[in-house]
């Protein structure tokens, strides 16, 4: 789709898991690649996700989570494991559902799904790591039908910080929660207006002339 919008060739840095949300960052070649690569591999470089998880949060505020995570099996079909470490922060939180700001210091696969599930607050919508009775009431009863994590900021020092709106259907299934009010006042991410260049099956042509990046720039 970036492919025929911008008409050249797009290279994946950030890429997310199935069915999650948000940020993306692609580079033009592979010199920029390697260099966007390297720098997200960086201590200093944030990946903010936002979580929508079961139940009241049961733990302190400010929670750094070790925990190694399966990220395959060998050749015997033994399970593999890798150190995982996410760091999450209360942002609002109701009897059935919190809101998390999750912080991967790792990169494992599911890792911050898997963590969840450990802690005994699996994400809402999530087929694979979650609680069916739970996902189906947020189905039924908000219309939230998705999995709840959403990557809301990249920041790379030196390069950039953007913020990723949630998106219309966030706040349609969650502005009637008590919590949502609240989550808004401490993490005014949350409500950042979402915006939309799609058009068609596989996007809209993009143009590339200056008065097109300049009203996309003042958009975002």
């Amino acid at each position: 789709m970036l492919k025929r919008q911008l008409r050249r060739k797009v290279q994946p840095v950030h890429r997310l898991d199935h069915r999650t949300s948000g940020a993306l960052l692609f580079a033009f070649n592979s010199d920029a690649c390697a260099k966007l690569q390297a720098a997200m591999s960086k201590p200093t470089a944030k990946k903010h996700y936002i979580a929508l998880v079961r139940g009241e949060w049961r733990h302190e505020a400010d929670f750094t989570y070790d925990s190694p995570v399966s990220v395959g099996r060998d050749n015997d079909g033994v399970k593999l494991y890798k150190n995982a470490t996410t760091v999450f922060h209360v942002i609002s939180s109701q009897l059935n559902a919190t809101i998390m700001l999750c912080e991967p210091k790792t990169g494992r696969t599911h890792q911050i799904r898997k963590h969840l599930y450990k802690l005994g607050h699996p994400i809402v919508g999530d087929t694979e790591h979650g609680d069916s009775k739970v996902n189906r009431w947020w189905r039924t009863e908000r219309n939230f039908d998705r999995l709840g994590l959403h990557c809301i900021e990249l920041t790379l020092p030196g390069f950039f910080s953007e913020i990723a709106p949630l998106g219309e259907e966030w706040a349609a299934a969650l502005k009637s929660e008590p919590m949502w009010s609240a989550a808004v006042a401490e993490d005014p991410r949350l409500a950042a207006e979402s915006f939309d260049f799609r058009g068609g099956s596989f996007g809209k042509t993009i143009k590339t002339g200056e008065e097109t990046k300049r009203k996309m720039n003042e958009k975002i």
